[in-house]
């Protein structure tokens, strides 16, 4: 025990006993030599304190510097067993579970490169057959049908790789190699998503996520991100498991390129005006799934060009959304798209089709369709739409500027985490064409922009500028004069500013005194006119803007107020 003892001897010496012994060689100095009444009471005093740490330290010696083979597993209670036993996201920018592993480096909290959120888990082998082990005491796999998660692998590839769940004996039950369920996300990341039936787990007991090197040799570190459970109900991969309904549509079911995962992709060709990709089922509840996701490779009149809903029990369309604002791009040419079923307006209910529909009123090129699903369980898994975002998982520096203009501007944390999540995904580099940051400012004719550009003072009067203000409804409900300047678009806290003196404070102020709403409901107006303009009639029931900011807003708020208490207005300007 050479090495433990050494570093049972630092630990003591420089955590417990630092300040005694610097007092004791004082003393001595001084000429008091007779420690004997007093120090052994020190000594056993700081004993039986540290007798509990020193246990602990103890054990996690034996686990993380102890020779290991790749037959041995850490045995069951060296680590306190979690107190939860339903935790399907189990790492998620933190560790829900326990990390069990071993002759393994892991660092929960890296924040470069990320898949989603604003951490990942870096991971390291640092001896043959290492491995990444996390634990809980209990978990019952019978809602979710796969294991899924994002991986950033290092100059091994995939294939170095095992995947396996623990049993109630803290055993593998079945090994899987990595490569094979692995699909090619943006910016060297690959999406896995592994059946439970291929990991043997289906509807039973488990009790650990294992992936362990399969090489015999230490590796360099890889990353990986939103490890997670998910149910979900494929329609289309590879092959249909519904019925083509499409109309004024060729569709080529067995397309073998482009493809996004598998071995075939659907080439969808509208050959009219208003032409729908249609996928028709008898009857299927949308209550275990959160979101609806689907890999596309689109054609030249890109995203914007299709619209997207799911179909009632009377074969209709509930609510129609524009696939743009839901697609990331991914690899090759692909883009992932995942809508929350709430924004297509079909949470918990029967649905009975899927159907992508031509918006420009003209024939369109070929594009590519592949991995249709329906999920749930789990976070989002293209990145696009982080519905289960919390505040805490906001960039440090974008919280801390958000912080800031609450307490400037008396406006509630929770609008502006909200709206930004709704606007950008905190994403300060945001750019879309015009609308541009992470509120995303609208370019000049859209509200919070100065206007117009080539006037060296603030002009009120201005007639582009009163027009776009909608002066004649409102009166001058703001002043240029106030406003922040905007000299670049992506500094995060000039945007928050501008958006904040140029548009949220006044128009909350207006709102508030014209129609006299709740506080909540104000702010919801608010966002509702910041991206429909101030011309637009107010629609309270809107889905397509507002079912996210909603969504966003029932995440924010309690736990916003937990920390500042209920928001008592109005915002204000310094």
């Amino acid at each position: 025990m050479p090495v433990l003892r050494a570093q049972v001897l630092y630990y003591w010496d420089t955590t417990y006993t630092c300040e005694m012994h610097m007092k004791e060689v004082q003393m001595h100095s001084s000429g008091w030599r007779d420690d004997s009444l007093l120090f052994p009471y020190f000594k056993r005093l700081l004993w039986y304190v540290s007798l509990p740490v020193l246990l602990l330290l103890f054990l996690q010696l034996t686990q993380s510097t102890g020779t290991v083979s790749a037959s041995s597993l850490p045995a069951p209670g060296q680590i306190p067993a979690s107190a939860s036993t339903d935790l399907n996201v189990v790492y998620d920018d933190s560790l829900a579970w326990e990390n069990w592993s071993w002759n393994t480096s892991v660092n929960f909290w890296a924040t470069s490169p990320v898949y989603s959120g604003s951490r990942s888990a870096a991971i390291t082998y640092n001896a043959a057959w290492a491995g990444f082990l996390v634990h809980t005491s209990s978990f019952s796999t019978s809602p979710y049908s796969a294991l899924e998660f994002a991986i950033r692998p290092n100059s091994k590839g995939l294939s170095a790789i095992n995947v396996s769940l623990y049993n109630t004996s803290n055993k593998p039950i079945r090994v899987v190699n990595l490569k094979d369920y692995a699909t090619p996300a943006a910016n060297g990341w690959y999406l896995v998503s592994i059946p439970l039936s291929a990991l043997g787990a289906s509807n039973t007991t488990i009790t650990g996520v294992q992936l362990q090197d399969n090489t015999g040799a230490a590796q360099p570190t890889y990353h990986l991100d939103q490890l997670q459970f998910v149910t979900n109900r494929t329609v289309y991969d590879d092959s249909l498991s519904w019925e083509n309904w499409s109309w004024n549509t060729s569709v080529n079911f067995w397309a073998t390129s482009p493809v996004y995962s598998g071995s075939r992709s659907a080439a969808v060709t509208y050959n009219a005006g208003w032409a729908g990709f249609l996928v028709h089922t008898n009857g299927l509840s949308t209550s275990p799934y959160d979101a609806l996701e689907f890999a596309i490779h689109p054609n030249s009149k890109g995203l914007s060009a299709i619209n997207v809903s799911l179909h009632n029990t009377s074969n209709k369309p509930i609510r129609e959304v524009n696939l743009k604002n839901y697609g990331t791009a991914a690899a090759n040419g692909w883009y992932l798209v995942s809508i929350p079923l709430s924004a297509l307006g079909a949470s918990n209910t029967t649905i009975t089709g899927v159907q992508l529909q031509d918006n420009t009123g003209a024939a369109q090129p070929t594009y590519y369709l592949d991995r249709l699903r329906f999920v749930g369980g789990g976070a989002a898994t293209s990145g696009s739409t982080a519905i289960y975002f919390k505040p805490t998982q906001c960039p440090t520096y974008i919280d801390e500027i958000i912080k800031e203009a609450s307490a400037k501007y008396n406006i509630p944390r929770w609008f502006y985490y909200a709206l930004i999540q709704r606007e950008s995904s905190f994403n300060p580099t945001s750019d879309n064409g015009r609308d541009k940051g992470l509120t995303q400012l609208g370019g000049v004719w859209y509200n919070g922009k100065r206007y117009p550009e080539d006037l060296s003072v603030p002009n009120d009067n201005h007639k582009q500028y009163a027009w776009d203000m909608n002066f004649d409804k409102y009166g001058k409900w703001v002043l240029m004069s106030q406003v922040t300047p905007l000299t670049d678009w992506f500094d995060p806290k000039q945007n928050l500013d501008r958006f904040t003196t140029g548009y949220a404070v006044p128009a909350f102020i207006l709102f508030k005194t014209r129609y006299g709403e709740s506080d909540t409901a104000t702010w919801r107006r608010v966002a509702y006119h910041w991206n429909k303009g101030m011309y637009a009639t107010y629609d309270p029931s809107n889905t397509d803007y507002l079912g996210l900011y909603d969504k966003y807003v029932s995440t924010f708020k309690p736990l916003v107020e937990a920390t500042d208490g209920v928001w008592k207005g109005p915002p204000r300007l310094p």
